[in-house]
């Protein structure tokens, strides 16, 4: 009698390949992790970018502080001479509202026999991209002309995206106000030189300071940072109000008789 077979066992799957001694991965499951990664990567990239945003628009809040509250008129003029922007200290020097210059042509408020200086001023800058200065009496709204030295910056406005030119008009002489009844009596001033050296020199330590700090945003900022182009602007204007302290400090009380 022939002795039973014996039973079969059940067949085992065969076990999947492995690649050193790990279980290998479907094509599904690499581009599983790849698309991982590449999603941890954006989320970094996003987490700059905003950091990178926030520090523009702190900047560019600190430049439009800077701007405003400048003691020296700053004017933005388009390729036509129209006014583009205008600080406070330019409406007050014009004795025009700000707002109420904008779109309007600055050539108004100069006199008749500086218009050709005035806009070959204006012109060499566009063209040339540099710094061009002229001297010009400007006449404000209700008040008597006045010389002032007009520096002219050729630039690329960011807001229109077209040439425009950036200008200060720094006062050389200024008419005595008529005085009214609402004014208050003149305090009077020491008529040594001191007095005015003194004046200069806190001008100068103020903008020194203000100097450092905007260094410390420069250093702070990426070398590719659209807004650093601003900074050589802002260094020229703390240059002009130096000169115009130093021009104060001529304006010294002449000597007594002996």
């Amino acid at each position: 009698m022939d002795e039973p077979k014996p039973a079969r066992r059940p067949s085992q799957a065969s076990p999947e390949p492995r690649e050193h001694g790990r279980r290998a991965r479907s094509p599904a499951q690499e581009e599983i992790d790849r698309l991982h990664a590449r999603l941890i990567e954006l989320e970094l990239q996003n987490a700059e970018f905003r950091a990178a945003q926030e520090e523009s628009e702190h900047l560019r809040h600190v430049y439009v502080e800077l701007y405003e509250n400048s003691p020296v008129a700053h004017v933005v003029l388009d390729k036509d001479g129209l006014i583009l922007r205008v600080n406070r200290s330019a409406g007050e020097l014009l004795r025009v509202e700000p707002r109420r210059l904008l779109h309007k042509p600055f050539l108004m408020f100069m006199m008749r026999e500086n218009l050709n200086d005035y806009r070959a001023s204006c012109r060499e800058a566009i063209v040339t991209r540099q710094r061009s200065v002229c001297e010009a009496l400007v006449r404000p709204r209700d008040g008597e002309p006045f010389r002032a030295r007009l520096d002219v910056v050729g630039m690329h406005d960011p807001d229109t995206r077209q040439l425009a030119c950036h200008m200060t008009v720094t006062p050389l002489a200024i008419p005595a106000r008529t005085r009214t009844d609402a004014d208050e009596p003149d305090k009077p001033v020491p008529d040594d030189g001191n007095y005015a050296r003194q004046l200069v020199h806190d001008i100068r330590n103020a903008l020194a300071g203000v100097r450092n700090v905007l260094l410390l945003f420069k250093s702070a900022m990426p070398a590719e940072h659209p807004y650093l182009k601003y900074l050589p602007l802002v260094d020229r204007q703390f240059d002009a109000i130096e000169r115009s302290a130093e021009a104060l400090a001529g304006l010294e009380s002449p000597e007594k008789d002996a």
